[in-house]
Order: C-alpha cells, then structure tokens, then sequence
C-alpha cells in the first residue's frame, strides 16, 4: 500500500505532515499543499488552488467544472522558483460540493527541469517538515 505525505499550511511555515493512503495507480506520492494556481483552458484564463501535488499530477480545486478528458495548462508558481512551471494537464476525475469543483489532473507534457524545480520543491517541504517535527 502506497502512502502520500500530507502538509498543512501553519504560522511557522509550511505546517505540520501526517501520512495518508495513496492511490494504488499512482507513481509518486502526493503532497498536501494549497498553491494558488492559473489555469488556460483554450483561451481562457481562470484561477484554481492546489490541495495536492506530486511530480506526475496534483488535485486542483476551481469554481467551475472540468470534466474528465480536458485538456488544461497549469500555471505553478513555486514559492522557490522565480518563474511559472507550465505543465500541459489532463483532467482524470472531476467531483463537486458547495465549496468547490475538485479535478484530479495529470500531467501530459512537462519538460525535465521543470518536473526537477517541483520534485526539489517537494523535497523542500518535506525537510522542512522534518525539522518542524523535530523541534
């Protein structure tokens, strides 16, 4: 059974981290991490969060739907990173509550730097919960 490290956003950084199960399909472990996020869809702009991500996809929480099989470009700015990782996506599943559209995305096209910047990302928030624990 695989499991996904989860963050929480705290007042001293990026928060606490629990372990959580992950999905049998998936390659790399998700990271629970709320990012602001812009999405293109054709020509048109929106703005989206992230609940998770990983190397390979995230959950992306919009206010509108996405249904399965869309093809949508993310716009990641990483806190570490000066310019956007832009990861050319495609929406998997698409669930719906009275706060948000919740879309699990998979990334199609994302060039090996780039996929690099938010593994180092990853890795970032992992130790620096590590050193939250441990304190």
């Amino acid at each position: 059974m695989r499991e996904a490290l989860i963050l929480h956003a705290g007042s001293s950084g990026f928060g606490g981290a629990k372990l959580d199960t992950a999905s049998p399909q998936r390659k790399y472990k998700r990271v629970r991490y709320q990012l602001p996020v812009g999405c293109l869809l054709s020509y048109e702009v929106f703005q989206g969060r992230t609940s998770n991500l990983s190397e390979d996809g995230a959950c992306l929480e919009v206010n509108r739907p996405l249904p399965a099989d869309t093809i949508l470009s993310l716009i990641i700015r990483l806190p570490t990173r000066p310019r956007p990782v832009v990861v050319c996506s495609r929406v998997l599943w698409q669930e719906e509550d009275e706060e948000a559209v919740r879309c699990g995305l998979q990334y199609l096209w994302l060039p090996e730097d780039d996929r690099d910047e938010i593994r180092q990302f990853l890795s970032f928030l992992k130790n620096e919960n590590e050193r939250e624990t441990t304190q």
